[in-house]
């Protein structure tokens, strides 16, 4: 078991747990007790992330998005949940949950590829797609169909743009 080492006295060399420097429950989670890994006074980062995640997932009636409830499970579960509060700092990963918890942004590969083009989208398209909230899709064949879809929208000409759709088919 991790802990904290906050204590220490004149007949120990180095330093003790908690419980060992007879410190009392002044250093323990006020949540679930644990006296490690604290991200504030009173909570560790596991229960910070848990708190965070509730909020950010809620789908605006007080409770997450049952739809994203695996997401939710698994990075309230981190081995180290300071690296998914670093990840939930980041204001364009917020927004894009925040879009797709209260529906704004349909929960979809359609619905997610509405937002902008970049890692993000495809690291949280990842997440839902490994815990079941989207189905596995070939993300090549998708990036094909996005640039051809651009590369079509981009010819003025009405005889070339049918020319060059039937060859891209």
């Amino acid at each position: 078991m991790v802990r904290s080492l906050p204590g220490g006295g004149p007949d120990v060399s180095g330093a003790t747990c908690v419980k060992c420097g007879e410190i009392g429950e002044s250093l323990m989670c006020r949540i679930c007790g644990a006296d490690d890994d604290f991200g504030s006074l009173g909570r560790c980062r596991r229960c910070l992330l848990g708190a965070r995640l509730s909020r950010l997932f809620d789908d605006g009636t007080g409770t997450v998005n049952p739809k994203l409830i695996p997401l939710v499970d698994a990075l309230a579960a981190m081995e180290v949940p300071r690296g998914g509060l670093s990840w939930l700092e980041d204001h364009k990963v917020t927004t894009r949950i925040r879009a797709l918890a209260t529906g704004e942004i349909p929960l979809s590969h359609e619905g997610l590829d509405t937002l902008t083009v970049s890692n993000g989208r495809e690291h949280l398209r990842e997440l839902l797609i490994t815990h079941g909230v989207l189905p596995e899709r070939d993300r090549y064949l998708a990036a094909y169909e996005r640039w051809a879809k651009g590369r079509v929208a981009s010819v003025t000409e009405p005889a070339d743009r049918r020319l060059i759709t039937a060859y891209l088919r």
